[in-house]
């Protein structure tokens, strides 16, 4: 992680290229349910972290990277800055932060019953945040296989495709 060495700092987010991700509201993952339900939570500071201001940093970021806001360096690699300071977050707390992002966060596509990583982060974010738009790697358009985009543009509500139109582009192009 590339973490700073103190929540004041700027954060450099390393993450996957814009039409790789979309914007995820509660509900446009139908088979999303809480992760640590009748179990012993997997993390256990769960409960003390700021989730909210969690899912706002990382709202902005995902906009800030749909809307083009992000550096690109000679290699293709994108990555956004973000403010700590602005959210006056804990080590762990910005740690959850920097771990969405790249290619560790989570991963999964409108419609599918569940992503296949990052369901504590999301859920965790929705409960504190009902309302957040949350960025979501794209498992098909980080797999080689092209049926999986195709069910994705069936299955998926416009609007969450509609959120990053360069996202649903990349989809319809790799279904093809």
């Amino acid at each position: 992680m590339n973490l700073p060495k103190n929540a004041s700092d700027m954060l450099i987010l390393p993450t996957n290229p814009p039409h790789q991700v979309w914007l995820a509201e509660n509900g446009d993952i139908p088979g999303l349910v809480d992760p640590d339900a009748g179990r012993r939570p997997r993390w256990h500071d769960r409960d003390t972290l700021n989730w909210k201001g969690i899912g706002d940093a990382v709202e902005s970021a995902g906009r800030r990277l749909i809307a083009g806001e992000f550096s690109m360096d000679k290699a293709g690699d994108c990555s956004l800055t973000i403010n700590l300071e602005l959210y006056r977050f804990s080590v762990a707390e910005a740690e959850t932060v920097d771990s969405w992002f790249g290619v560790a966060g989570p991963l999964g596509d409108p419609g599918i019953t569940k992503p296949s990583d990052g369901r504590h982060r999301l859920w965790n974010v929705w409960k504190h945040n009902p309302h957040a738009l949350l960025p979501i790697n794209s498992d098909a358009l980080t797999s080689s296989s092209n049926s999986s985009a195709f069910a994705i543009l069936r299955l998926a509500p416009f609007r969450a495709l509609d959120r990053n139109p360069a996202y649903r582009d990349a989809l319809r192009k790799a279904a093809t």
